[in-house]
């Protein structure tokens, strides 16, 4: 049995490539290593491919010791030219990284950062490393969903990566795996990784006739997705060559959408030491949080256990130069967590029926309480218009019919408060209700008589 592989690397949206990839296959054997160097222009290239170098360049095509070891005692080694690096070029230099190794057909894996990789066992995902991030400890913490790490702000806020005395350490999987023709690894950057669902990954490889078929569907879907200024595009796409069992013979079925399982990976079995160059090179580093040699500290997560290269500060308080760290503690693995991808069928029709009936249940109430305020509205104004009715209506009066001479026809009475005629006979003038003694006019006959008044 052997490899076929694919890899991709390109700049995408920037103006340079800091990815870096690489692997070297000897017959049953091999490394790949995909990683994305973080500093900016030429400096982040130059840590990704120290680790490129360190990890594929150093490998004589034996391991030596048992696989997760070797991957500590190599990437404890990358993380030290890192930081001598730094040194050289008075700059800040690190880089994240996912790492294959397989030996004679048994395989282990390792990440540090957000870079991912994912394995696929007999047509479905069997494992994806955990990224060490802030938006993936949210998800951890049940804040947002796996979906919602690919957009989340704090997506690109690391917790671990190569290049600093501390909070470098791997976490790693497999201890030894034994592979199966038809055995697929997915190993990527984040910036390919974000565009991509899990489920996409197996639908992809399912498709697929060879390697490199696989990433060009895969890279065929990102840049349909990409816009503007997106990261560096970089992966590897790798398969076991070699007649498939009889129940992975896939291409004359009829197969149902692949399912998402994502058990966690065997407890890894890691020699309690590293060898002692490896150990004063990393120790050389490690700041006032405290000095000592290189442990292997296994760390359980929900489902299964998972273990982590760290020094002595591994759980220290400082904090990466131009990253934003706020990890103390060990990542876990997602265990059969898949972010919903692998969620029952019938919860998700439950789901849908029970919005839609919340929906129609919404618009009756509406509806009914419209039409309730209509019917309000044309009570309210009958009301005001009889009630107006009533209060305009001026009463009716009838009054007895007075005889008049001639026949005249009545007419109606006066008001009782008109003023009577100041000439009216039929009262006497009145001052504070004395009489007032008329003055005869002393122009008359009849007032001409002897004896008036005015006779003088």
């Amino acid at each position: 049995m052997g490899f076929d592989v694919y890899t991709y690397t390109n700049k995408g949206g920037r103006g340079y490539n800091e990815d870096s990839v690489d692997y070297e296959v000897q017959e049953s054997s091999g490394v790949f290593v995909v990683a994305d160097g973080l500093g900016g222009h030429s400096f982040g290239e130059l840590a990704s491919a120290c680790v490129c170098e360190t990890l594929v360049g150093g490998w004589n095509g034996a391991f030596g010791e048992q696989l997760p070891g070797w991957l500590a005692n190599r990437i404890v080694e990358s993380n030290s030219r890192i930081l001598q690096l730094q040194q050289e070029k008075g700059t800040v230099l690190k880089s994240t990284a996912a790492i294959l190794a397989v030996d004679n057909m048994r395989a282990s894996w390792a990440n540090v950062g957000d870079s991912r990789l994912y394995y696929i066992h007999r047509d479905v995902l069997a494992n994806v490393t955990n990224d060490h991030s802030v938006a993936f400890k949210k998800y951890k913490g049940g804040e947002i969903t796996r979906n919602d790490i690919r957009t989340d702000p704090d997506q690109s806020s690391l917790l671990r990566s190569l290049g600093g005395t501390s909070r470098f350490e791997p976490e790693l999987y497999g201890n030894g795996t034994p592979l199966e023709p038809g055995d697929a690894f997915f190993l990527c950057t984040d910036g390919v990784w974000e565009f991509l669902q899990d489920e996409e990954i197996v639908i992809d490889y399912l498709k697929a006739a060879n390697a490199e078929e696989w990433g060009r569907l895969l890279l065929l879907r990102v840049m349909d997705r990409v816009s503007g200024e997106h990261d560096n595009l970089s992966f590897i796409t790798m398969i076991v060559d070699g007649p498939r069992p009889a129940e992975a013979d896939f291409r004359n079925m009829n197969y149902p959408a692949p399912v998402v399982k994502m058990p966690s990976p065997a407890s890894v079995d890691v020699p309690p030491t590293t060898p002692a160059a490896v150990q004063e090179q990393a120790v050389s580093g490690v700041g006032a949080a405290g000095t000592g040699p290189q442990a292997v500290n296994a760390f359980a997560g929900p489902s299964g256990t998972s273990t982590s290269v760290s020094g002595a500060s591994a759980v220290g308080s400082s904090i990466q130069p131009g990253l934003t760290n706020t990890d103390a503690g060990n990542s876990t693995q997602p265990g059969g967590d898949s972010g919903g991808s692998g969620r029952p069928g019938w919860v998700k029709w439950f789901v849908t029926a029970m919005v839609a009936i919340l929906v129609v249940l919404i618009a009756i109430i509406v509806v009914k309480s419209k039409s309730n305020k209509k019917d309000q509205d044309q009570k309210d104004s009958s009301t005001r218009i009889i009630w107006d009715t009533e209060q305009t209506e001026e009463p009716l009066i009838i009054l007895p019919e007075k005889p008049s001479s001639g026949g005249a026809t009545p007419t109606d009475p006066e008001p009782e408060t008109a003023e009577k005629p100041k000439d009216d006979p039929t009262e006497e003038p009145t001052i504070h209700g004395l009489p007032i003694i008329p003055v005869e006019d002393p122009t008359t006959e009849e007032e001409t008589t002897e004896g008036s008044i005015f006779d003088h």
